[in-house]
């Protein structure tokens, strides 16, 4: 190629490029890149494309032209540097207090994080999904929530501890779900309303004995009323009731023993969740007890399961979901200054299957 035909390449190619301006290599465009191309005031760059708020009046026309120079100049606002300016991050998190492992492939923590992310969704809000901080105290814990990285917080905690304590006394809005904190909104369902169902249900099929099968390790508040709100309308209705613990899914030796026994055996088990109701149908399944007709069974849930045998457990339905997409709502109206109440609980309804 001729050093003449270079140059009218070289002069066509800077012909083109007329107009167009950038930042200076190896760095991202500044409003101050933008103000000095448009030829108007940083100020004034800053009105337009941050909204920030100023005694300066922006007409029509220098409006237009700032915009047009930073789409020119392809400017990407700095998300750090902006959420500085307006204390927000955008962000939601979510964190299991007791190092509940949230595994999607579990029904209820399924459930769980489907309703959370479908808030986000709604409210156009990021989620950060927190882990179990190994081999944090509750202090390093409490400091890295409150490190300005959200703008507000959902828990799920079976108990009040001293972190939890500290998150509602703290400036942070917290919501939690489930469970109630004192002092802190909480979204969750009708816990004794779904024990009054459970009991209703089992008196109109017929049956009079009761087992009870319930968690070993202390029960929650929530999980206690739902429990006292069975057996007092169990009891009213003429039901006989007794009482096991397991913390595991299948049943205990104790539990064994009752379950195989004819003159034992009560008519239905009721479990607290339809995760230990599915350890008792799987037993019965492979013991050749047939259900309902040797023994009913009914849960606390409606969530899928890969154990039950082609079965339509009989249950109570808790809109998981729907509780913690409503936890959203309530965290991004507490992050905007509005007032929500300190209690909600959502509606549950008997499902009645095959198993009684």
């Amino acid at each position: 190629m001729s050093q003449t035909t270079l140059e009218k390449g070289m002069s066509s190619l800077r012909s083109k490029n007329e107009g167009l301006a950038s930042a200076p290599a190896g760095r991202a465009v500044t409003l101050a890149d933008i103000a000095s191309e448009a030829g108007v005031s940083t100020v004034a760059v800053s009105v337009v494309l941050n909204n920030a708020q100023s005694k300066v009046r922006v007409s029509a026309a220098t409006r237009e032209r700032i915009m047009e120079t930073a789409q020119r100049l392809q400017y990407r606002p700095n998300a750090v540097a902006r959420s500085l300016r307006r204390r927000r991050t955008n962000i939601l998190a979510f964190y299991a207090v007791q190092n509940v492992v949230l595994e999607p492939g579990f029904p209820f923590y399924g459930a769980l994080l489907s309703g959370l992310l479908s808030g986000c969704d709604e409210h156009q809000k990021d989620f950060l999904l927190h882990g179990t901080f190994r081999d944090m105290d509750e202090d390093a814990i409490f400091l890295e929530l409150m490190n300005g990285q959200i703008d507000g917080l959902i828990i799920y905690t079976r108990f009040v501890t001293p972190l939890v304590e500290k998150l509602a006394e703290s400036h942070l809005p917290v919501v939690t779900v489930v469970h109630e904190v004192p002092g802190i909104p909480c979204v969750g369902i009708q816990n004794e309303e779904a024990g009054r169902l459970l009991a209703r249900h089992i008196a109109d099929k017929g049956y009079k004995r009761v087992l009870y099968r319930s968690t070993a390790s202390d029960m929650p508040p929530t999980l206690e009323r739902r429990l006292a709100a069975f057996t007092a309308e169990a009891r009213l209705q003429g039901i006989e009731i007794m009482h096991s613990r397991c913390d595991t899914q299948w049943p205990s030796a104790e539990e064994k023993e009752i379950l195989d026994s004819e003159s034992e055996r009560p008519d239905v088990v009721v479990a607290y969740s339809d995760f230990a109701a599915d350890g008792v149908v799987d037993y019965c399944w492979k013991n050749g007890l047939k259900i309902p007709e040797d023994l009913a069974i009914a849960g606390f849930d409606d969530l899928p399961s890969n154990l039950r045998p082609a079965r339509r457990l009989t249950t109570v339905s808790a809109p998981w979901r729907e509780v913690t997409r409503h936890a959203v709502s309530l965290l991004v109206a507490r992050c905007n200054g509005e007032d929500v109440p300190l209690r909600t609980e959502l509606p549950v309804e008997i499902i009645e299957g095959d198993t009684t």
